[in-house]
Protein backbone atom coordinates (compact mmCIF):
# COMPACT_ATOMS: atom_id res chain seq x y z
CA UNK A 1 0.00 0.00 0.00
CA UNK A 2 1.05 3.14 -1.67
CA UNK A 3 0.86 6.84 1.08
CA UNK A 4 0.29 9.93 -0.73
CA UNK A 5 0.95 12.86 1.43
CA UNK A 6 -0.57 15.97 0.37
CA UNK A 7 0.67 19.53 1.55
CA UNK A 8 -3.08 20.36 2.54
CA UNK A 9 -3.14 17.68 5.11
CA UNK A 10 -3.20 18.86 8.56
CA UNK A 11 -0.10 18.34 10.45
CA UNK A 12 -1.85 15.56 12.51
CA UNK A 13 -2.31 13.40 10.11
CA UNK A 14 0.21 10.63 9.55
CA UNK A 15 3.40 11.51 7.19
CA UNK A 16 1.31 15.14 6.32
CA UNK A 17 3.08 17.88 5.36
CA UNK A 18 2.39 20.94 6.74
CA UNK A 19 1.67 23.52 3.97
CA UNK A 20 0.78 26.79 4.13
CA UNK A 21 -2.25 28.32 6.17
CA UNK A 22 -4.42 30.77 4.86
CA UNK A 23 -7.79 31.81 5.81
CA UNK A 24 -10.55 30.51 3.43
CA UNK A 25 -12.39 34.60 3.19
CA UNK A 26 -15.91 34.55 1.53
CA UNK A 27 -16.04 36.89 -1.90
CA UNK A 28 -17.68 39.89 -0.93
CA UNK A 29 -21.26 40.42 -2.42
CA UNK A 30 -21.74 42.56 -4.91
CA UNK A 31 -24.08 45.60 -4.92
CA UNK A 32 -26.41 45.63 -6.42
CA UNK A 33 -26.27 41.71 -7.30
CA UNK A 34 -25.46 41.07 -10.71
CA UNK A 35 -28.87 39.91 -13.21
CA UNK A 36 -31.19 41.36 -10.30
CA UNK A 37 -33.52 44.24 -11.45
CA UNK A 38 -33.69 47.46 -9.84
CA UNK A 39 -36.76 47.93 -6.87
CA UNK A 40 -38.65 50.44 -8.90
CA UNK A 41 -38.55 48.07 -12.31
CA UNK A 42 -39.57 45.11 -10.09
CA UNK A 43 -42.75 46.93 -8.53
CA UNK A 44 -44.00 47.67 -12.11
CA UNK A 45 -43.38 44.04 -12.86
CA UNK A 46 -45.05 42.72 -10.12
CA UNK A 47 -47.96 44.86 -10.16
CA UNK A 48 -48.04 44.10 -14.02
CA UNK A 49 -48.69 41.03 -12.97
CA UNK A 50 -51.40 40.90 -10.35
CA UNK A 51 -53.14 43.44 -12.72
CA UNK A 52 -52.92 41.06 -15.36
CA UNK A 53 -54.21 37.72 -13.33
CA UNK A 54 -58.15 37.82 -14.09
CA UNK A 55 -58.98 36.06 -10.56
CA UNK A 56 -57.77 39.13 -8.67
CA UNK A 57 -60.93 41.27 -8.41
CA UNK A 58 -61.09 44.43 -10.49
CA UNK A 59 -61.88 46.56 -7.71
CA UNK A 60 -59.30 45.32 -5.34
CA UNK A 61 -57.36 48.13 -4.27
CA UNK A 62 -53.28 46.70 -3.64
CA UNK A 63 -49.93 48.55 -3.06
CA UNK A 64 -46.91 46.87 -4.51
CA UNK A 65 -43.95 47.98 -2.69
CA UNK A 66 -40.10 46.67 -3.48
CA UNK A 67 -37.54 47.28 -0.81
CA UNK A 68 -34.04 44.98 -1.83
CA UNK A 69 -36.01 42.60 -3.72
CA UNK A 70 -38.58 42.00 -0.76
CA UNK A 71 -42.35 42.69 -1.66
CA UNK A 72 -44.99 44.40 0.13
CA UNK A 73 -48.09 43.93 -0.76
CA UNK A 74 -51.19 45.65 1.27
CA UNK A 75 -54.62 46.59 0.33
CA UNK A 76 -57.86 44.36 0.63
CA UNK A 77 -59.31 41.81 -1.36
CA UNK A 78 -62.63 40.35 -1.55
CA UNK A 79 -61.62 36.73 -0.89
CA UNK A 80 -59.20 34.84 1.17
CA UNK A 81 -58.02 32.83 -1.50
CA UNK A 82 -57.15 36.03 -4.06
CA UNK A 83 -54.89 37.19 -0.80
CA UNK A 84 -52.74 33.73 -1.28
CA UNK A 85 -52.49 34.04 -5.45
CA UNK A 86 -51.39 37.50 -4.83
CA UNK A 87 -48.86 36.19 -3.01
CA UNK A 88 -47.92 33.14 -5.44
CA UNK A 89 -47.92 35.91 -8.66
CA UNK A 90 -45.34 38.14 -6.74
CA UNK A 91 -43.21 35.36 -6.35
CA UNK A 92 -43.41 33.42 -9.70
CA UNK A 93 -42.10 37.67 -10.84
CA UNK A 94 -37.99 36.88 -11.61
CA UNK A 95 -35.91 39.06 -9.26
CA UNK A 96 -38.09 38.55 -6.22
CA UNK A 97 -36.27 37.21 -2.89
CA UNK A 98 -39.46 37.36 -0.63
CA UNK A 99 -42.99 38.43 -0.31
CA UNK A 100 -44.40 40.05 2.99
CA UNK A 101 -48.35 40.10 2.35
CA UNK A 102 -50.65 42.99 4.65
CA UNK A 103 -53.43 41.67 2.34
CA UNK A 104 -56.53 42.34 4.23
CA UNK A 105 -59.50 39.48 2.95
CA UNK A 106 -62.89 41.21 3.39
CA UNK A 107 -65.10 37.91 3.10
CA UNK A 108 -68.41 39.55 2.21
Amino acid sequence: METVSSYLAEPSRPKGEHGPRQPILPEPPVYPPVGRSDDKALAVQVRSVLEADGRLAEHARLGVQVEDGVVHLTGTVEREFQRTLATALAQSVPGVLSVQNAIIASET
